[in-house]
């Protein structure tokens, strides 16, 4: 089972936020920058899902695994106050898609978990690799999350309601 179709499957369930649909895409910071650079148009809001390891059991149609995703949005106002990011990204996109994203893997019939979300808010999110150069090539603002052991079957998702 290749986990991120499972999971791709899922997230076309997701409502517009904002009047944009949603994207999901995974990988590692490489990939991050060039699923942006290569993008002919606007990829935010995205959900993007950091890889983690897998473990497959023999003779099983299921995967754990620990999930991890940040959902962001671009703003590129560097000297904006999170007050206003708060109202602005946060309120009106980033806290309504977390939410539907907890919904969606709730509510997908194939996902088995605790439910217990570790959720880190980073407005003017960039990972600085030193003062000079930053890691990401976008200026964003972040909910980073996890949900640790996660089962995964290989089954019909379920039609979901938001």
């Amino acid at each position: 089972m290749i986990i991120e179709n499972k999971l791709n499957k899922i997230f076309e369930q997701l409502p517009e936020i904002g009047g944009f649909k949603p994207i999901y895409h995974f990988g590692d910071d490489l990939e991050f920058n060039k699923f942006i650079l290569t993008s002919k148009k606007s990829v935010y809001p995205l959900i993007w899902q950091i890889i983690k390891k897998e473990i497959d059991e023999d003779y099983s149609e299921r995967t754990i695994t620990d999930l991890e995703f940040f959902i962001a949005v671009r703003n590129t106002e560097t000297d904006m106050f999170n007050t206003i990011r708060w109202e602005t990204s946060y309120k009106n996109i980033l806290n309504p898609l977390y939410d539907n994203i907890k919904t969606a893997l709730k509510e997908s019939g194939i996902i088995k978990s605790d439910w217990k979300f570790t959720k880190y808010k980073r407005p003017n999110y960039s990972q600085y690799d030193n003062k000079e150069k930053n890691k990401t090539i976008d200026i964003i603002d972040v909910i980073e999350f996890s949900l640790k052991d996660v089962e995964i079957k290989d089954s019909c998702i379920n039609k979901i309601t938001f």
